[in-house]
Protein backbone atom coordinates (compact mmCIF):
# COMPACT_ATOMS: atom_id res chain seq x y z
CA UNK A 1 0.00 0.00 0.00
CA UNK A 2 1.33 3.43 -0.84
CA UNK A 3 1.89 6.13 1.75
CA UNK A 4 -0.43 8.56 -0.05
CA UNK A 5 -3.26 6.02 0.03
CA UNK A 6 -2.91 5.61 3.78
CA UNK A 7 -2.70 9.40 4.31
CA UNK A 8 -5.78 10.08 2.18
CA UNK A 9 -7.75 7.31 3.89
CA UNK A 10 -6.90 8.66 7.35
CA UNK A 11 -7.85 12.20 6.34
CA UNK A 12 -11.21 11.03 4.98
CA UNK A 13 -11.78 9.23 8.29
CA UNK A 14 -11.29 12.52 10.13
CA UNK A 15 -7.77 12.15 11.52
CA UNK A 16 -5.78 15.36 11.92
CA UNK A 17 -2.39 14.56 10.46
CA UNK A 18 -0.93 18.00 11.16
CA UNK A 19 -0.56 17.63 14.93
CA UNK A 20 2.76 16.40 16.24
CA UNK A 21 2.86 13.63 18.82
CA UNK A 22 3.98 14.93 22.19
CA UNK A 23 6.71 13.15 24.06
CA UNK A 24 5.78 12.01 27.50
CA UNK A 25 7.55 14.19 30.01
CA UNK A 26 8.58 13.05 33.46
CA UNK A 27 9.64 15.49 36.13
CA UNK A 28 13.16 15.28 37.53
CA UNK A 29 11.69 13.78 40.72
CA UNK A 30 9.87 11.09 38.73
CA UNK A 31 13.04 10.30 36.79
CA UNK A 32 15.05 9.94 40.01
CA UNK A 33 12.32 7.76 41.52
CA UNK A 34 12.20 5.57 38.40
CA UNK A 35 15.97 5.08 38.53
CA UNK A 36 15.81 4.19 42.22
CA UNK A 37 12.94 1.74 41.69
CA UNK A 38 14.73 0.12 38.75
CA UNK A 39 17.90 -0.25 40.83
CA UNK A 40 15.79 -1.98 43.51
CA UNK A 41 14.35 -4.52 41.07
CA UNK A 42 11.25 -2.94 39.53
CA UNK A 43 10.90 -4.00 35.91
CA UNK A 44 10.83 -1.62 32.97
CA UNK A 45 7.34 -2.88 32.16
CA UNK A 46 6.10 -1.95 35.64
CA UNK A 47 7.71 1.51 35.35
CA UNK A 48 5.98 2.00 31.99
CA UNK A 49 2.63 1.22 33.59
CA UNK A 50 3.29 3.36 36.66
CA UNK A 51 4.21 6.48 34.70
CA UNK A 52 2.09 5.91 31.60
CA UNK A 53 5.02 6.22 29.22
CA UNK A 54 6.54 4.14 26.44
CA UNK A 55 9.39 1.70 26.75
CA UNK A 56 11.68 4.08 24.87
CA UNK A 57 10.96 6.83 27.41
CA UNK A 58 11.85 4.53 30.30
CA UNK A 59 15.02 3.37 28.54
CA UNK A 60 16.03 6.98 27.93
CA UNK A 61 15.43 7.92 31.58
CA UNK A 62 17.38 4.94 32.88
CA UNK A 63 20.28 5.61 30.50
CA UNK A 64 20.79 9.18 31.72
CA UNK A 65 22.23 9.43 35.18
Amino acid sequence: MRRNTVRDTLRRAGFDLNTKAKRAVLSEEQKAEARRLFANGTTRRKLMEMYGVSESTIRRVLRRR
